[in-house]
């Protein structure tokens, strides 16, 4: 054989040198870190860029989908406690090194109130739509108010229906009622009357219907009228202030 073969016989038999393993530390369960990662990929900027972002609440380089994605991934106590205690027991170097979501976690709550920041950042973000989404509701909730408050029909059917419980309970001391409790408009319909027809007995409410139209015509049909204040009273009801009522 040739010098050039002997030297490359020799060259591919030279050992290659030794490259340690590097030792990645787990904490997370699986779930835990699939859910972290997953969403690292949504943030798509590196770790170092999305957590000066944090620091600073620059909304040119996290979306307000991204600051939501971040605070629901935030570590609570229990989770921040377990990580703070691996930190003193593993000794971090070249060849020990967190993995990717405990590291972005660690890194994340060495930020100075990192927890509160995303809620306030967050908490501006959606200001704007809950406040109009709040308005609405609140406008709704005034509309039905001013509709029982103010309308004279309501006035009314109310006045009527004073003078047919009185009326029932003529001969006792509730017979002279200056007013009802409201829940008992709910058992009117459950009173059963006559109305002078013993074939077709109706109820307080066909009695009370039948007096507002002899008294005030039309008025109650007002009432029900697409816009009239039964259809403000619904509305109404169906909102609620703590959650919007969406």
């Amino acid at each position: 054989p040739s010098r050039a073969g002997k030297r490359r016989n020799c060259a591919e038999a030279e050992p290659k040198p030794y490259q340690p393993k590097i030792n990645k530390i787990k904490i997370f369960p699986e779930p835990r870190r699939r859910q972290i990662c997953v969403m690292l990929a949504r943030l798509h900027g590196g770790k170092e860029e999305t957590l000066d972002a944090v620091l600073r609440m620059d909304a040119l380089r996290l979306s307000p989908e991204q600051v939501e994605l971040l605070l629901i991934n935030a570590p609570p106590m229990d989770e921040m406690q377990v990580l703070r205690k691996a930190q003193e027991e593993h000794t971090i170097d070249e060849f020990n090194v967190w993995d990717t979501a405990e590291d972005f976690i660690l890194s994340l709550i060495a930020i100075p109130r990192h927890a509160l920041r995303l809620q306030v950042w967050d908490f501006e973000n959606t200001f704007e739509e809950f406040y109009d989404a709040m308005s609405l509701v609140a406008e709704e909730i005034d509309r039905g108010c001013s509709s029982l408050i103010l309308s004279s029909r309501i006035r009314h059917l109310l006045g009527i229906t004073l003078f047919a419980g009185n009326y029932l309970n003529g001969g006792t001391a509730r017979g002279r009622a200056d007013g009802f409790a409201i829940d008992a408009l709910l058992q009117m319909k459950m009173v059963k009357t006559s109305n002078g027809d013993r074939d077709r007995p109706g109820t307080l409410v066909d009695f009370i219907a039948q007096q507002m139209e002899k008294k005030y015509p039309d008025e109650l049909d007002q009432v029900f009228d697409e816009g009239g204040e039964a259809e403000h009273l619904r509305r109404a009801a169906r909102r609620e202030l703590g959650g919007a009522g969406m």
